[in-house]
């Protein structure tokens, strides 16, 4: 997470790109993503109370269990702070599947159908097995995101 702070998560989905500007406003013009609803699709995700970042989804530490990431726990909380990761995860899902070639192999890596519809993706994306050992779907999704594309070299226009 911490290469990912202060990047715009529409690039980095898309394109691969760690780039640093407000989401959205300095994207290619040719992206194919609805740039001003994916505030609908964030709203999707109903948390149990302090299990995950209200702004960025990535887990809080419960109880004793140290789930949070370093990076997320070190940070200074306090009036006015807001989490520098905020909608990061939830964009780059939005993304993913406003994005045919991105979408179909990330179908495929979570074993999902090709053929499934909006309503169903965001379903499965926001179900949880925490009796299993799993965080909800869609954080898992986004770390094997990721992890696909530290495994492609980081390069620009790399799609992962």
């Amino acid at each position: 997470m911490l290469i990912l702070r202060g990047t715009c998560p529409a690039c980095f989905a898309c394109f691969g790109k760690l780039v640093n500007h407000q989401v959205f406003d300095g994207c290619p013009l040719d992206m194919n993503v609805p740039r001003n609803q994916w505030i609908t699709f964030k709203r999707s995700f109903r948390f149990a109370a302090f299990a995950y970042c209200y702004y960025c989804g990535l887990p809080q530490d419960r109880g004793s269990v140290k789930e949070s990431p370093a990076c997320h726990r070190n940070l200074t909380w306090g009036k006015g702070v807001i989490c520098p990761w905020g909608d990061y995860i939830f964009i780059v899902l939005w993304s993913i599947w406003h994005t045919e070639n991105l979408r179909l192999p990330f179908l495929a890596a979570n074993q999902l159908d090709q053929d499934i519809v909006y309503e169903d993706f965001v379903d499965w994306a926001t179900e949880e097995d925490a009796v299993s050992g799993e965080y909800y779907k869609g954080l898992e999704g986004f770390v094997g995101f990721c992890e696909r594309w530290m495994a492609s070299g980081r390069k620009a226009g790399n799609h992962v």
